[in-house]
């Protein structure tokens, strides 16, 4: 049995799984054991108002290697001749850069300084994951999904499809499963065959041509430790075990998995991951004050990426506010280039709303009555945590679809579909959320469930599991 008091967290880097991210690094704080968490961004501003060790992993950041690779690739050519020479020089040149990344050492550097006595990597961090499959350390993987692996009739995560014992639709699931293998092969094939095979590695590095280079790099059989037999593309891990930042009481019922286990949702006291300037704060507690002043129910809507991708949900969000001036609407447009969308649609709103570009999640959430969410894991932990009733807006597709299914399952929420909603119906939804002392107490039960969940998890428990790997 070890005495572990050092781990190392690999984190991957998108930005919804900085706040869930670091307050499971503080747990660990808090509970005595020396963590330290690593990532290819650079969320040190974050970490520091976390107060969480935070270690910046630069030389195969995607910023970085973009950046080298685009210093060959975007040079002058001029001449059909002295193009086509150019060509192939730049294909020598980007060969000789993706090797050279695979060389590189920084992370395995950074965790023999480091020294940890426990690895902690999230489940995207293939890179992390296969170099430090050669390490002997004692090694977790780290998932913010529910179950991901097939069995006990369950469909893949990104599915409509419940469990069933009905023969027509157990064969629909074991179709889509098939459906999904044929899918993830044609893909792993046209990345084989795309410019992703000379194009440097980085650290979230996803596709098959890169996984498999990085595990030949490291002499890894891909093979002994990974499989492709799930949901998760393209590879997902059976060599370690896998904890999962979810409410397993949400998840499909399945027979006991060995290795797929639940922590429970990640969840802070405050944004860790939220930088807002203190006139902004302001703002948002002025229109949280005046709202309870009016007796306004908050209704709170993170659009997330789809404020760009399904500008129809925008619409209909504001002809909401338009017909419901009774209510008070706070709307986080979240997502890639939100603050350009924002001064694009900023007037076309109405008094009752605080349109933001980014708004603080879990400030909002303690103060809302009810919450329009695209389906995201960690923002309908938050919600339930919370007890707030949720409309779901769902476009069908990936883990966010499966998400949706859940809770809908667990009867914790509305779902509506974009293609068929209307301003007018989703208002009718709001009402009836707004009243269904049913689903408050439902919410209260399971919400109640997240609260003993995050009251129960112990850091050093988990480590004393890994300690026996």
């Amino acid at each position: 049995m070890c005495e572990p008091t050092r781990v190392l967290y690999v984190m991957y880097g998108m930005p919804s799984c900085y706040n869930n991210g670091l307050a499971f690094a503080r747990r660990f704080l808090d509970d005595g054991i020396a963590m330290t968490v690593v990532c290819d961004q650079d969320i040190s501003s974050l970490a520091a108002k976390a107060e969480v060790p935070f270690r910046h992993l630069k030389s195969l950041s995607r910023t970085q290697t973009t950046r080298r690779y685009l210093e060959i690739t975007q040079s002058n050519r001029v001449g059909r001749v002295r193009k086509f020479l150019r060509s192939l020089q730049i294909v020598r040149e980007c060969k000789v850069l993706r090797q050279k990344t695979l060389e590189d050492k920084e992370y395995l550097l950074l965790v023999a300084e480091l020294n940890p006595d426990i690895l902690i990597i999230d489940i995207e961090c293939h890179f992390a994951i296969i170099a430090s499959s050669t390490l002997s350390k004692p090694t977790a993987i780290c998932s913010r999904l529910f179950n991901h692996r097939p069995g006990d009739g369950v469909a893949p995560l990104h599915s409509n499809l419940l469990p069933s014992k009905q023969l027509s639709k157990r064969l629909r699931i074991a179709a889509q499963w098939w459906q999904l293998r044929a899918h993830s092969a044609i893909i792993a094939t046209q990345q084989h065959l795309s410019k992703r095979r000379i194009m440097p590695i980085h650290y979230r590095a996803y596709t098959m041509p890169d996984i498999k280079s990085i595990a030949h790099q490291y002499q890894v059989d891909l093979k002994s430790i990974a499989t492709t037999e799930h949901w998760f593309r393209p590879v997902s891990y059976t060599h370690v075990p896998i904890y999962s930042m979810t409410l397993g009481d949400i998840d499909l019922d399945r027979t006991t998995d060995t290795q797929f286990k639940y922590l429970g949702p990640m969840i802070g006291e405050q944004d860790y991951a939220f930088d807002i300037q203190s006139n902004n704060v302001s703002k948002i507690d002025q229109f949280i004050e005046l709202s309870k002043q009016k007796n306004q129910p908050i209704i709170y809507c993170a659009m997330g990426t789809y404020a760009r991708s399904e500008p129809r949900f925008v619409d209909i969000v504001r002809s909401m506010a338009r017909l419901r001036e009774e209510y008070a609407f706070i709307i986080s447009l979240g997502g890639r280039e939100s603050a350009d969308l924002y001064q694009s649609i900023s007037q076309s709103f109405t008094n009752n709303v605080l349109l933001l570009a980014t708004a603080p999640q879990i400030k909002c959430l303690s103060h809302c009555s009810a919450a329009i969410l695209h389906g995201g894991i960690a923002s309908l932990q938050e919600a339930l945590k919370y007890r707030v009733p949720v409309l779901c807006f769902s476009v069908e597709s990936n883990d966010q679809n499966g998400t949706v299914v859940r809770w809908v399952h667990r009867r914790l929420a509305t779902r509506f579909f974009h293609k068929q909603a209307s301003a007018d119906s989703l208002c009718l939804e709001i009402d009836k959320l707004l009243t269904d002392k049913e689903l408050a107490n439902r919410l209260e039960q399971y919400g109640q469930r997240i609260d003993n969940s995050i009251a129960n998890f112990s850091p050093k428990k988990l480590i004393r599991e890994l300690c026996v790997q």
